[in-house]
C-alpha cells in the first residue's frame, strides 16, 4: 500500500527507517518533523515578544495557568481555584480553553464560574429564593459567601469602573470594611463623574458610617466634601451647607488646615448660592488668610477665584479683576493651564461686560 505513495514524510529519523525497513524506496522518504509542535514552538517564540496582559495585572501575584482546558476540566479546576481565591487574594488564574470561540468565553466568564459554586448561584442570582434561602444560612456562612463573591467579581472585572458598587457591596456585606471602604470610595467617585447623583450620596453615606475612628477623621472629612459637593450641584443646599460645616468642625478638631480652607470654600460657594454674599465673603477671606500663613500657592488660587466671583456677582468689577489677576499670576507660575484659562475667561467675560470689547478678545 505505502508503495503506491509518491512521498512519506515522518515525524522522526527512527519512523524515516523503519518505512526504509519494509522495504519502501529510500528517496521517497524523509523526516520532516511534528508540525503540530513546531508550529506551537514557533507561536511560543513570537508570543514573548508581545505583552498580551497588562503587567500591573500580575504584578506581585500568583499565578496559575490552566492551557488547552476542555468543559470537563474547568468544571474541575474553577471552583478548587475560586475556594482557593477566596483565602488567598493574591492569586489569579490565566485560562486558555482548547476551543476559545466566542460562545466558549463567554459562558466561562458569565455563567461556569458560577454554576460551579451553586451556593453563590442560587442566593444572588435567583430573585424568587433569595430571601428564604439568605435567611436559611448561617451569618459565617454568608460572610464567606459573600467575601468569594466579591473576590470573584475583583477577578474577572479587573479595573470595570462600573463594577465598583457590586464589589463594595459584597465586601460590606462580608464585614471586610477596610475592602468595602476601598471601593464604596471608588464607587462614589465613579458615580459622581458620570453624574449619578443619588447612587454616589449612597456610596458616601456608607462611606461616613464606616468612618467612626478619631483617626478616620482626615479621610471623613474628604467624604463629608464630596457627598456636599453632589448635594450642592444637584441643588440641595441646606443639606449640602449643613455638611460643609460639619466638615469645617472637624478641620478644626484636627488642626488640619489644608482641609479646613477647602471645607470653609466650599460653604462659601453655598453661601453664595443662597444669595448671602457677605457671609460667603468672610469665608473666602478667612481661606485666603490661613492660605498665605501656609504660603500654599494653590489654595490662595482657590480663595482669590471665589472672592472674584463675589465681587463679580456685586457688580464690583474693579476688585473682581483684581482678584483674577492675581489668581491669573499665581496660576501661570504654578503650570496649571487649566486654572490659567478658567482666570482668562474670567477676566475676559469682565471687560465684555464693561463693553471693553477689544480687551476682552
Amino acid at each position: 500500500l505505502f508503495g503506491y505513495f509518491a512521498n512519506i514524510l515522518t515525524v522522526s529519523e527512527l519512523d524515516a527507517k523503519e518505512f526504509i525497513f519494509f522495504g519502501l524506496d529510500p528517496n521517497k522518504v524523509k523526516a520532516v518533523g511534528d508540525t503540530r509542535f513546531d508550529r506551537v514552538y514557533q507561536r511560543s517564540l513570537l508570543a514573548r515578544d508581545k505583552k498580551l496582559i497588562n503587567e500591573s495585572v500580575l504584578k506581585n501575584k500568583k499565578i496559575f495557568v490552566a492551557g488547552s482546558t476542555w468543559e470537563q476540566d474547568e468544571e474541575v479546576i474553577f471552583p478548587a481555584f475560586i475556594k482557593l481565591a477566596s483565602m488567598d487574594n493574591s492569586v489569579i488564574m490565566i485560562v486558555a480553553p482548547h476551543e476559545p470561540t466566542l460562545f466558549h468565553l463567554e459562558k466561562i466568564e458569565n455563567e461556569q464560574l458560577w454554576n460551579n459554586f451553586a451556593e453563590i448561584k442560587y442566593i444572588f442570582k435567583h430573585a424568587l429564593l433569595h430571601e428564604a434561602i439568605y435567611e436559611m444560612q448561617l451569618r459565617s456562612r454568608l460572610r464567606e459567601l459573600h467575601a468569594l463573591a466579591a473576590r470573584s467579581i475583583k477577578l474577572i472585572h479587573v479595573g470595570k469602573e462600573e463594577k465598583y458598587y457590586e464589589t463594595a457591596w459584597h465586601f460590606d456585606k462580608a464585614e471586610i470594611s477596610a475592602e468595602a471602604v476601598i471601593y464604596y470610595k471608588k464607587a462614589g467617585e465613579w458615580f459622581k463623574k458620570n453624574y449619578e447623583n443619588t447612587k454616589a450620596v449612597e456610596c458616601y453615606d456608607k462611606l461616613i458610617g464606616f468612618l467612626k475612628r478619631e483617626t478616620d477623621i482626615p479621610e471623613l472629612i474628604d467624604v463629608i466634601n464630596s457627598k456636599g459637593s453632589v448635594l450642592d450641584l444637584t441643588g440641595n443646599w441646606a443639606e449640602a451647607g449643613n455638611l460643609f460645616s460639619r466638615a469645617i468642625g472637624l478641620a478644626e478638631k484636627i488642626e488640619d488646615k489644608k482641609k479646613l480652607i477647602i471645607s470653609r470654600n466650599n460653604l462659601a460657594g453655598v453661601k453664595r448660592n443662597l444669595g448671602e454674599m457677605n457671609a460667603a465673603m468672610e469665608l473666602y477671606a478667612g481661606s485666603l488668610e490661613i492660605s498665605e500663613e501656609l504660603s500654599d500657592r494653590g489654595c490662595i488660587s482657590g480663595s482669590l477665584q471665589g472672592q472674584g466671583e463675589i465681587y463679580y456677582d456685586l457688580g464690583e468689577y474693579i476688585k473682581a479683576l483684581e482678584c483674577f489677576n492675581k489668581r491669573l499670576g499665581i496660576s501661570e507660575e504654578l503650570g496649571n493651564d487649566r486654572d490659567v484659562a478658567a482666570a482668562t475667561n474670567n477676566i475676559g467675560v469682565i471687560y465684555h461686560v464693561q463693553g471693553d470689547y477689544s480687551k476682552a478678545k
